[in-house]
């Protein structure tokens, strides 16, 4: 029940290519701690202009509920350094979120966040687009969120 997080595991590529991952070591991420991170993937290079990871964070267990969107940004150079991690979404007041796409919506030219969240009660799930402000990561507060609908709680694609 403790609080989660990110880690990293260089060489795998060369690991796996030489076919010998046994010296392979996790580094933990210099990162605020989590609820629960979940479907931890790559920020496409073109939504943000830097290296980047997208923390989807909270799941249905008891104390892990009060979950957000986190961008993790990377230092350029060495993937295992962290400068700073952004939450775009507002306060969380129990729900959780898995997973995203980053899509335009709006054809604006900046690609926004679009993610299901639950607080685990049937038929109350949400789709929810998160507008990608015009100073993106720098804008100092949460994203506009759209409520798409209850269309979604835990999975989706687009």
């Amino acid at each position: 029940m403790s609080s989660g997080a990110i880690y990293m595991v260089p060489g795998v590529k060369a690991g796996v290519t030489a076919g010998d991952v046994s010296t392979l070591q996790p580094v933990k991420l210099d990162t605020p701690s989590f609820a629960w991170p979940n479907n931890i993937e790559v920020v496409p290079q073109d939504v943000f202009g830097e290296r980047a990871i997208v923390v989807p964070d909270g799941f249905l267990v008891p104390m892990k509920t009060n979950g957000g969107i986190y961008i993790v940004r990377m230092d350029g150079t060495d993937l295992t350094k962290t400068t700073g991690t952004v939450k775009i979404t507002g306060k969380s007041d129990g729900k959780f979120y898995h997973m995203g796409y980053w899509v335009d919506l709006n054809g604006d030219g900046r690609k926004d966040f679009i993610t299901a969240r639950s607080n685990a009660k049937a038929g109350q799930g949400e789709l929810l687009w998160l507008e990608h402000p015009e100073a993106g990561l720098n804008s100092g507060a949460p994203w506009v969120e759209h409520v798409l609908g209850n269309m979604a709680d835990v999975a989706f694609d687009v």
